[in-house]
């Protein structure tokens, strides 16, 4: 598709935004074009493209700036500054998938800019389609089962005129809409400057609510127990965690009329958005800041979603929750419920949001911002954000909040006939299963059915017949999970209906307990019963936090029992010295079932991240079901060039023993004095720092213990100071600060330090060693996950029976190499960073090991010798020691 200017912008003369100019998409009242003409994608499945020297000019690799429609700034897509080569060849690879409507598998590894590049081609490619009805209205639903064909009586121009009409009466209604948020944005911009606080609750309002949410988790003195007797009627209870709607209570002064009307937002018709979602909140919020400098921050608007521990702004709730995300959450639903006592900075209706709605909308703003915003206007930024989901162009949201279902409705995201673009993709199944998997422990049972023993006895007589059924065999499936639990010995893998059998309940029905359970909300009520009369060793025991219900685990646990047999399994744990208790966990075997909504629904997929080698575990087990949606796999190079990157394989030691790191051989103290020398050598030859990577934190300790009984670690230590990364996640940053201190304070060149880091720990995740703080990354081994593992073998088992056993040894690697690739990722993270690569291990010179490398990396390694042993470790060091003197100042 050609890009084309989209209608409604005037054309721009120059590189400068004018931040005073009419900024938002504007709508006209002329006829909208038709669609444009699609073509296939000549993009192949797994194509990549030649790695670019970082541009010697201001416009070395780019477009012509001129023929380029996509910016209003003479550089492509409406990039800030001068994109390299390989940003404008993924950018286009993105637009192409769009247009397509095509699932995006895109790799750009990190320091090439990739968050720009899809910020400005996701947003060109959506003002290029502004005025587009293919990409606004959605396709016509299908005729219930059942309905007869049209009847011939009725003229097929009849039919096409009322489809004609259906269709325009919905673009009049989306036309309506963007005026109705433009209107609001452009009053809410000339306002914020001045935005005075009159807002804000008075203090006497929030000291009121600050002493009233401390009885509301304590014990109380009235028989008034209303709010913890079960409904019968519950089937028709409304979401408790909506606002509660009330009597309409002003938030403004006299002049915010308009503030007060509700935005009409048609049921039938929605404006495309860009659904954004990423690992973490800090993630999301370098997203924010990126979209910041583009010239799309004013045009589009954003809005960024958190959960109430990051957005409540009610003090009192903050100081009382400590915290803990999940009290922060009942103590905000808490306050909804509550008759006497009622957040201040929650509006009582709709209407009451719109300030916030306008003013969040009216810029660029991050987690940490709309938290401001909302103690700025008195209004909750928890709902304030959720009310302006439905306005915004673009949603950013951490992904965990939306691969579940029911946490991205209860938000108000839609990815229906939007575009869903998901960043750091690598982890994305991982984060899946663990989504989608429960542990409930012993004493998370017994607590549960004391608690429901001592609610019951104390309303039988207020408790429908209905509900005292449905609560008895609730209680004789606690009862039978806990003796299972008590009788079972040992670690046990059994399919869902083997563990429903082997608890003997013929006639209770797990699943319609987990439905009834949903619908009541006892383990709400339940909750609220232990806390305002219970002692302190029913509401905890001492065991988990008291604000999280052991009931509301359990029901959690029942609810994924209620899944196709095939996709879980429930793994049974005895108590160890680490869990204390026994515990049982469904886990989540097909990521896939979960996924399939988000493939199926959206127009268009894009899972992006720095490396998503390798990507079969992508395409066939998050995947197999694409809904007619064809994938494209783009894999940039690096920025770097080709001098800024060595590569190599250390397949040997020094004394030319074949180093194959299998677990076995890290405990022959002949491997680990051939490792210790290899360690020890490169360090003699990297200057300021180096990071060497290991499979776990027991090899760390025997490979360092080893060294420490002989005189290496002394010798190692006169090169470089050594660090070693620590298991307390709370120590992290205190080692990385001293880390990177003594580098800063080192003077000779190959002074420095070395740190000793995990596979699969912090240090591989996340962290960012940038220039001199890691100028070599060593990886020792392949870190192969343990087979001994039940959750693993039965992953395996599943594969191979779905699929074949090929493709489950297949799987094992690629779980190894994941963890390799984002390992060694955590060097070169800038176009003038240089560092070395060094794989200590003669199995990456393997094709199917070599294959599952990220392309930047294994294009620069050597091909493999004829024999894997003839390389000899001086050659390696020499080339090493070459490539630092070519770097030297």
């Amino acid at each position: 598709m050609i890009p084309r200017q989209p209608a409604g912008w005037p054309a721009s003369t120059s590189a400068t935004v004018n931040p005073r100019a009419p900024t938002l998409p504007q709508v006209t009242s002329r006829a909208l074009p038709a669609p444009p003409v699609r073509k296939n994608l000549d993009v192949p499945i797994v194509s990549k493209v030649e790695s670019h020297d970082e541009p010697d000019t201001a416009t070395d690799g780019l477009a012509e700036p001129t023929l380029d429609a996509h910016s209003r700034v003479p550089f492509p897509f409406g990039f800030p500054f001068p994109p390299y080569a390989i940003q404008v060849d993924l950018m286009r690879a993105m637009t192409a998938a769009l247009d397509e409507g095509a699932i995006a598998l895109l790799e750009s590894p990190t320091g090439t800019g990739k968050s720009l590049s899809l910020i400005c081609s996701s947003l060109s490619w959506l003002a290029d389609n502004w005025d587009n009805p293919a990409l606004f209205l959605s396709p016509p639903p299908p005729a219930p089962d059942g309905d007869e064909e049209p009847s011939p009586t009725v003229p097929a121009w009849v039919r096409n005129q009322a489809r004609q009409l259906k269709a325009d009466q919905a673009l009049s209604a989306l036309q309506d809409l963007r005026l109705a948020v433009r209107a609001r944005i452009d009053a809410a911009r000339q306002r914020a400057a001045s935005l005075p606080d009159r807002q804000r609750p008075s203090k006497r309002a929030r000291s009121s609510a600050a002493a009233s949410i401390a009885p509301l988790l304590d014990v109380g003195d009235t028989d008034d127990d209303d709010d913890l007797i079960l409904d019968d009627h519950f089937f028709d209870e409304d979401d408790p965690g909506a606002p509660s709607v009330g009597p309409s209570r002003r938030l403004g002064g006299a002049d915010d009329d308009d503030d007060d009307e509700l935005l009409p937002l048609p049921t039938d018709v929605r404006d495309v958005q860009i659904v954004y979602a990423s690992r973490t909140h800090s993630q999301i919020n370098q997203f924010v800041r990126e979209l910041a400098k583009t010239q799309y921050a004013r045009r589009f608007t954003s809005i960024s979603l958190a959960g109430r521990k990051h957005l409540c702004i009610n003090s009192a709730v903050l100081d009382k929750a400590q915290g803990h995300a999940g009290k922060v959450n009942d103590l905000c639903l808490d306050l909804q419920k509550s008759a006497t006592a009622r957040c201040p900075y929650l509006p009582a209706d709709d209407a009451g949001l719109m300030p916030f709605h306008d003013h969040a909308l009216a810029q660029v703003h991050d987690i940490e911002d709309l938290g401001a915003l909302g103690t700025r206007l008195g209004i909750c930024s928890y709902y304030g954000a959720r009310r302006a989901v439905a306005s915004a162009n673009l949603v950013a949201i951490p992904y965990a909040s939306l691969v579940h279902a029911p946490t991205r409705d209860a938000l108000g995201v839609s990815v229906a006939n939007n575009v869903v673009i998901i960043d750091e993709a690598h982890n994305l199944i991982d984060v899946i299963n663990a989504a989608m998997s429960v542990t409930v422990s012993g004493a998370h049972v017994e607590r549960t059915f004391n608690q429901l023993t001592r609610y019951t006895q104390k309303y039988r007589t207020r408790l429908s017949a209905r509900n005292v059924v449905h609560i008895k065999h609730l209680l004789a499936l606690l009862a039978a999970t806990h003796k299972f639990m008590k009788a079972t010995t040992a670690a046990r893998m059994l399919p869902v209906n083997q563990f429903l059998f082997a608890l003997e309940l013929d006639h209770v029905n797990p699943h319609s307990l987990a439905k009834y359970l949903a619908a009541s909300q006892l383990a709400r009520k339940l909750h609220g019963f232990v806390n305002k009369y219970e002692d302190a060793a029913l509401a905890g025991g001492g065991v988990g936090a008291k604000h999280v219900s052991p009931l509301s685990v359990f029901e959690s646990f029942l609810m994924k029992l209620a899944a196709p047999d095939a996709d879980g399994r429930v793994l049974f744990t005895p108590a160890s010295p680490e869990t204390k208790v026994p515990q049982l966990q469904y886990l989540s075997l097909n990521p896939a079932a979960h996924f399939e909504d988000i493939v199926r629904d959206a127009r268009a997929l894009v899972l992006a991240s720095g490396t998503l080698a390798p990507i079969t575990d992508l395409t066939q087990y998050l995947l197999p079901n694409r809904f007619g949606k064809e994938i494209v796999h783009f894999a940039c190079g690096h920025i770097v060039p080709d001098k800024n990157l060595a590569a190599m394989v250390v397949p040997a030691t020094a004394s030319r023993r074949e180093m194959k790191l299998t677990m076995s051989s890290w405990n022959d103290p002949a491997m680990l004095d051939g490792v210790a020398q290899v360690v020890l050598n490169l360090a003699t030859v990297v200057p300021r720092g180096m990071v060497v990577f290991v499979p776990s934190f027991g090899v760390l300790e025997q490979l360092l213990g080893h060294m420490r009984n002989g005189d290496l670690l002394t010798r190692l230590e006169r090169r470089k100071r050594v660090f070693q990364e620590p298991r307390e996640a709370q120590e992290l940053e205190k080692t990385l600060r001293e880390y990177a201190q003594h580098i800063d304070s080192t003077t000779t060149e190959n002074g420095g330090a070395v740190l000793f880091s995990v596979v699969n720990a912090k240090m591989s995740e996340g962290i960012n060693f940038s220039d001199d703080l890691a100028r070599c990354v060593v990886m020792l081994g392949l870190p192969f996950p343990n087979k001994a593992s039940l959750e693993l073998q039965e992953k395996l088992a599943f594969i191979e029976s779905s699929r074949s056993r090929a493709a489950a040894n297949d799987f094992y690697i690629n779980l190894c190499m994941r963890a390799v690739n984002q390992s060694i990722g955590r060097a070169i993270r800038h176009a003038n960073d240089y560092a070395a690569i060094v794989l200590c291990d003669v199995r990456y010179y393997q094709p199917e090991i070599r294959a599952k490398l990220p392309g930047w990396i294994a294009e620069r390694m050597d091909p493999p010798p004829p024999a894997a042993g003839s390389v000899p470790f001086g050659t390696v060091v020499g080339r090493l020691a070459r490539f630092f003197r070519e770097h030297r100042v």
